[in-house]
């Protein structure tokens, strides 16, 4: 349950106000996190932790970000997510979008995914970027990307 208590961790320093509770919850669902904005929580699928490929896991850093992000989306229904980036302004992303079928999942959820990505690389090279990702987290994806380039000359 380690895992639990640091995913919990970065949700409540990366969350934006109001902070959100997060619950432990079973659940039948393939979520490892899922977003109620309408009760205001995030719900954490302990059952798919406690099953999770040890090699594998989940990142409790990337669950987070990712819930965090999510709950940006949908608070905010005008944030230009990173598939909607003008094709001249998305830069070192451009690769890793390409990648995206857009039958694997929603827009929003491709967003999350490469701001996931993002966050993770940020963060592998350099844990002390963890406010920067804060910061980062409810802006549109072309500020993202232009507050972020520096750091990934080579894409992501």
């Amino acid at each position: 349950m380690e895992a639990i208590e640091e995913a919990k961790r970065f949700i409540g320093f990366l969350d934006l106000e109001p902070k959100f509770p997060i619950d432990e919850q079973p659940s039948d669902s393939k979520a490892v996190v899922l977003v109620d904005p309408y009760k205001g929580r995030y719900k954490l699928n302990v059952g798919l932790y406690e099953e999770s490929d040890p090699l594998r896991g989940y990142q409790p850093l990337d669950v987070s970000v990712w819930a965090v992000r999510i709950r940006v989306q949908i608070q905010n229904l005008e944030l230009e997510l990173f598939p909607c980036v003008d094709v001249d302004k998305v830069g070192f992303v451009r690769a890793k979008l390409e990648k995206f079928n857009p039958e694997e999942g929603s827009l929003a959820v491709i967003d999350a995914r490469v701001f996931t990505l993002l966050s993770y690389r940020l963060w592998a090279r350099n844990p002390n970027f963890l406010p920067l990702i804060k910061t980062l987290l409810p802006l549109d994806a072309s500020q993202i990307i232009e507050r972020t380039k520096e750091f990934f000359p080579e894409g992501l």
